[in-house]
C-alpha cells in the first residue's frame, strides 16, 4: 500500500494575464492507505485538476505531491504506473483493437513483457467486471457502460 500527501499545492491556468485563474489554491492532503476518498465542490473549482495532479496527468506550478514518499514532478512515469489507477470519464479505448487488446494495453504500457501474465491478468480483470465473455469483441460494439467497465479493468489487471 502506498499513501499520497499534498502539501502548499498551487496551480494557476493563464498565469500573469488578466483572466488568470487560481485553480488549486494552498491545499494540503493527506489520503489514506486504504478505503475511498470523495472529492466534491461546484463546477470549475478545480477537482478534476486537482485529480489529474496527483494521478500525473497534469503539474503544479508549486507544492508537491508525495507517493509512496516520492515526489511526483521527480518520477512521475514510474509512480504514475505503480501506484496510480486511472479510469478516464470517455473510457479512452482504442477501437481497431479487442477488448482483450485494451485491457493488456494498460499492462504493456507500464513495461509488462511476459506475455502469459498480461493473458492471465486481463482473463482475471474482465471476469472481475463481468466482462470475460466479450474479450474478442470491438468496443464500438459495446454499450458506454460496458466500455467503462473494460476501461476498470485496464486499471485493475495493472494492480495500481
Amino acid at each position: 500500500m502506498s499513501q499520497i500527501s499534498i502539501h502548499d499545492a498551487d496551480k494557476y491556468y493563464n498565469r500573469g494575464k488578466g483572466n488568470q485563474i487560481h485553480v488549486i489554491n494552498r491545499i494540503g492532503l493527506e489520503l489514506p492507505e486504504s478505503g475511498m476518498v470523495a472529492v466534491f465542490g461546484r463546477s470549475g473549482c478545480g477537482k478534476t485538476t486537482l485529480l489529474n495532479a496527483i494521478g500525473g496527468l497534469d503539474t503544479l506550478d508549486s507544492g508537491s505531491i508525495l507517493v509512496d514518499g516520492q515526489d511526483m514532478r521527480q518520477n512521475t512515469d514510474y509512480l504514475r504506473n505503480r501506484y496510480i489507477g486511472y479510469i478516464f470519464q470517455n473510457y479512452n479505448l482504442n477501437v481497431s483493437q479487442t477488448v482483450g487488446e485494451n485491457v493488456a494495453n494498460a499492462l504493456i504500457l507500464c513495461g509488462m513483457t511476459d506475455r502469459e501474465e498480461i493473458a492471465r491478468r486481463v482473463r482475471v480483470a474482465l471476469a472481475n467486471v463481468g466482462m470475460e465473455k466479450f474479450a474478442k469483441h470491438a468496443p464500438h460494439l459495446l454499450s458506454g457502460g460496458q466500455k467503462q467497465r473494460i476501461a476498470i479493468a485496464g486499471v485493475l489487471a495493472m494492480r495500481p
